[in-house]
């Protein structure tokens, strides 16, 4: 047993124990208090950079959806396109993608009134835009666009139709070297495509150019109602030709108007390939010349 000198003695180390513990334990007190301190403000500082995250990682989702989005226009693209060219409208550059999107699920669903009236509206709105680019491109041509277009302002649809076809074919000679509706166009478009070089395929131009070989409802007999009316899609040659008497309406007009914007925009999208395959052309040629040299030690260049 301990007697009572041990018990004293291991009273006094336990004393002596807690009060170097509390001795240290003031000691580092202010070190304690202050690394709470840092934690407090780091957190308060990592906020903001926990909301950036956040953004930054929605952002990225937005991006991935539209990537997405993108890989699946040229399937969305194609099938509005071979829809409307079988009615008569023509699926311009200036169509965006949820635009088309949205006529492709259309075209999915059957809802061929609603169709009609997504492209009479989207025609409208283009009209504005055609003038512009009539003006920019095609400068002479712009007064009787201009008169075509007031005509269809003022519901003379008698009038409006006839002069943009012809304008329309006018503009497709001038921009692909093809006429619309007379002649051979498709084979004529055949020739001028191989001199242009063909674009990649599933590229817009690519898609685009897929009407200028095809037939459209404007070389079909007029036979053929437009969706909800009862009215009757526009053949080009009967219109021009005076068979063709009831061609007047706001919906064939609109189809002249957009088959307009069409070209405009073929012309724009060839201006920037030709631009493109001008510069590859330029630098491929530069690459086979410094292919055909080697640099001396010396710096001097020596031909292959």
């Amino acid at each position: 047993m301990v007697g009572d000198w041990g018990m004293d003695a291991l009273r006094k180390t336990a004393e002596r124990i807690q009060k170097d513990f509390e001795g240290m334990r003031a000691t580092i007190a202010p070190f304690v208090e202050s690394a709470n301190r840092m934690q407090k403000q780091m957190q308060k500082t990592l906020e903001p950079f926990g909301a950036s995250i956040k953004a930054i990682q929605k952002q990225q989702e937005a991006w991935a959806k539209t990537i997405r989005e993108m890989q699946q226009m040229p399937t969305h693209f194609k099938k509005a396109q071979e829809y409307l060219l079988g009615r008569g409208w023509y699926l311009g550059a200036a169509m965006t993608m949820p635009g088309t999107k949205i006529l492709a699920r259309l075209v999915d669903e059957e809802k061929h009134g609603q169709i009609e009236t997504e492209m009479q509206g989207w025609a409208a709105s283009r009209i504005e835009d055609v003038l512009a680019d009539v003006k920019k491109h095609f400068p002479s041509r712009l007064g009787i666009v201009n008169d075509a277009i007031d005509a269809h302002k003022a519901g003379k649809y008698t009038l409006s139709v006839p002069v943009l076809l012809a304008q329309a074919d006018g503009l497709a000679c001038e921009i692909v070297e093809t006429p619309l509706f007379y002649g051979n166009p498709r084979k004529e478009f055949r020739q001028f495509r191989g001199k242009l070089g063909r674009p990649a395929l599933g590229t817009m131009l690519d898609m685009l150019l897929t009407p200028m070989q095809c037939y459209s409802a404007f070389e079909e007999k007029s036979k053929q109602a437009i969706s909800g009316t009862r009215d009757h899609l526009a053949n080009r040659d009967e219109v021009m030709h005076g068979v063709q008497t009831d061609y007047a309406s706001v919906g064939n007009s609109l189809r002249a108007i957009l088959l307009i914007d069409y070209l405009l925009g073929i012309k724009d999208m060839l201006d920037s390939h030709k631009k493109w395959a001008r510069k590859w052309r330029k630098d491929f040629k530069e690459a086979l010349a410094l292919a055909g040299e080697t640099e001396s030690v010396d710096g001097k260049v020596n031909r292959a």
